[in-house]
C-alpha cells in the first residue's frame, strides 16, 4: 500500500561492489560490454549504452564482495522525505562521483548499503559493439 509520504524508486541506478584487483574486473567487464566511466587507485566506474552515468562501482578492498546498490528517486525532495523517516537528515550529500547529483547512504537491515540517489546528469555515453568473437569465454581468453 502506498501513502502519500512514500518515495518511489524508478530506476536501479548502480550496484557497488569491492575488488581485490581493479585492474582484472575492469578487463573482464570491459569484455562483458561494459566500458570505463573513470578509474583511480582505488575506485572504478563503469557505464552501459544507458543513461546512467555509471551502473557498476568497484572499491579496492582485500576481498571481493557485494556492497549495495543504488536507487534513482524522482526529486531531491524524495531524499528529504527518506531522510526524514529514517533519522538520516543530516546525511544527504552531493555526489563527488561520474553524475553528480545528490545521495541519501543508508544501511539495510541485511547490512547492504542502498543509496537513494537523485538529480544525477544522465550519460550521454552510446555503446555500440561490433563483436567478432565470442566475448568472456575461458577458452577464448587463454
Amino acid at each position: 500500500m502506498l501513502f502519500a509520504s512514500q518515495v518511489t524508486a524508478t530506476d536501479l541506478t548502480y550496484v557497488m561492489v569491492q575488488a581485490a584487483d581493479l585492474n582484472a574486473l575492469e578487463v573482464f567487464m570491459t569484455d562483458f560490454g561494459l566500458h570505463t566511466v573513470k578509474k583511480s587507485s582505488t575506485d572504478l566506474w563503469m557505464g552501459a549504452g544507458n543513461s546512467s552515468p555509471y551502473v557498476y562501482h568497484a572499491k579496492l578492498g582485500n576481498q571481493t564482495k557485494f556492497l549495495g546498490a543504488g536507487f534513482k528517486v524522482n526529486h531531491r525532495d524524495d531524499l528529504e522525505a527518506l531522510a526524514k523517516r529514517f533519522g538520516e537528515a543530516n546525511h544527504i550529500e552531493t555526489i563527488e562521483e561520474p553524475g553528480g547529483g545528490f545521495r541519501l547512504r543508508m544501511i539495510m537491515p541485511d547490512g547492504f548499503l542502498i543509496d537513494a540517489v537523485a538529480n544525477q546528469t544522465p550519460s550521454t555515453a552510446s555503446t555500440q559493439f561490433d563483436i567478432q568473437e565470442p566475448l568472456n569465454f575461458l577458452a577464448t581468453k587463454g
